[in-house]
């Protein structure tokens, strides 16, 4: 009756051995499609990344040319403005630089005047 029962645990133990390798051959097909599947989503992502990476570059790229394009408008703009505030920075001192030339030449017409007719008033005398 011995014999009975370990032939019986041996043919249990084989059958659950059986259904254990069967299960494990399972979960290995299971898992060799798991990681093929996780490979292609993989690809398929770095695919995705590649097409929205070179999309966005070139948007970046014409962003940035538009950017440039409206920097140097406003920059020949600003020169424009600058110059022109040079220019009427200039004038303004030239004609003050005028004025005092003109109001010397007058001061110096005056002494001269004062001293020729010192002078005429002297030989007079």
């Amino acid at each position: 009756m011995v014999v009975w029962i370990l032939g019986a645990c041996l043919a249990v133990a084989l059958v659950v051995a059986a259904v254990l390798w069967r299960s494990a051959r399972g979960a290995r097909a299971s898992a060799t499609a798991t990681e093929e599947l996780v490979a292609q989503a993989r690809t398929a992502v770095r695919e995705a990344v590649a097409a929205e990476t070179a999309v966005h570059a070139e948007e970046i790229r014409r962003v940035l040319a538009r950017e440039r394009a409206e920097t140097t408008a406003l920059l020949g703009a600003e020169e424009r403005r600058l110059a022109e505030e040079r220019l009427v920075e200039f004038e303004e001192r030239e004609r003050r630089s005028s004025e005092r030339l003109a109001d010397e030449l007058t001061r110096g017409e005056r002494r001269l005047e004062e001293r020729l007719r010192g002078f005429s008033q002297d030989l007079e005398r």
